[in-house]
């Protein structure tokens, strides 16, 4: 028998088309019960509805021949069976594995799908590639912008990573800055870095940093310029928060030249409708300088 296991808190059509793409003999859904008491935010789920109401969903739905809601004594049972066992790649999954189904993970009867189901923790903080459609080569006039922006860039004091963003209106610099530690260049050799505590892609908002691209906004709204349908260019992909901010800011285009994107930033630029563009700029334009300065405004 092949025999799927899933915590389905929300009945979504994502979960309904893993269901349906693979020949399955039995689900069983995973309760709170059996759950490894880590995976602690399932109490903070509002959403969820209880194992035996999603056992009467999915069984109205006829998705799969029997739905049953699984028991740890039924977890032992699989554990040394002969039963192939079929989980989304999540960390609930993994986690089950790891306390009931280690034998038969030995055993090679564990398959888990690289399927998108919902954020856990692994998939909010996993660093990808940007899915551009766009992707192209410096020509001069983006080798200006981009010069400009390292050039910004090069001015960060932060040990993290330099940032620098330029926004740009009909061929005209409106504001140019980089990411810098709050309220003191020097904070965080006063009193140590919040960063140095998480790995990269973690917790992005504990930083006493604002980052390049939060600046540059925020120094447009403060002196009154508009950015609807301007472009913005940055050295690095933005993080999440970034990118919601570029979104209400009205910027149509970004220009990005390095850098990854994690949990849900790359989604928010997508589904405003702003255009996405890696420009490949040569390397030797990435060398920054160690110049400092406030945001820039530019003469409009």
């Amino acid at each position: 028998m092949t025999i799927a296991l899933c915590y389905i808190s929300v009945l979504h059509r994502g979960y309904l088309e893993f269901l349906r793409s693979h020949p399955l003999d039995e689900l069983l859904l995973l309760s709170p019960e059996v759950i490894p008491p880590e995976i602690e935010y399932l109490r903070k789920d509002l959403r969820a509805v209880s194992p035996q109401e999603m056992q009467k969903a999915l069984t109205a739905l006829s998705v799969v021949p029997q739905v049953k809601i699984v028991t740890a004594e039924r977890l032992h049972e699989l554990n040394t069976g002969t039963d192939l066992l079929l989980l989304p790649n999540e960390d609930i999954s993994q986690a089950v594995v790891d306390q009931y189904l280690s034998q038969a993970e030995k055993d090679g009867r564990i398959s888990l799908a690289p399927v998108f189901l919902r954020w856990d923790k692994k998939t909010a903080t996993d660093q990808k590639m940007p899915d551009t459609e766009h992707e192209i080569p410096a020509d001069a006039l983006l080798e200006k912008w981009f010069g400009l922006a390292y050039q910004e860039a090069g001015k960060s004091s932060d040990w993290w990573r330099h940032v620098g963003a330029v926004i740009v209106r009909d061929g005209a610099p409106l504001v140019a800055g980089f990411n810098r530690h709050q309220p003191d260049e020097q904070e965080p050799y006063l009193d140590g870095d919040a960063r140095a505590l998480f790995h990269a892609g973690e917790q992005l908002d504990l930083t006493t940093a604002i980052h390049a691209e939060a600046s540059v906004i925020g120094h447009a709204a403060r002196a009154g310029i508009p950015l609807a349908g301007a472009q913005m260019y940055v050295t690095t992909f933005p993080c999440p928060t970034c990118a919601k901010l570029i979104v209400a800011s009205g910027i149509t285009t970004l220009f990005f030249s390095e850098g990854y994107a994690v949990f849900d930033g790359e989604r928010i630029l997508q589904s405003a409708g702003v255009t996405v563009v890696k420009v490949l700029v040569p390397a030797q334009m990435k060398k920054t300088g160690d110049a400092r300065s406030t945001v820039i405004e530019y003469p409009r």
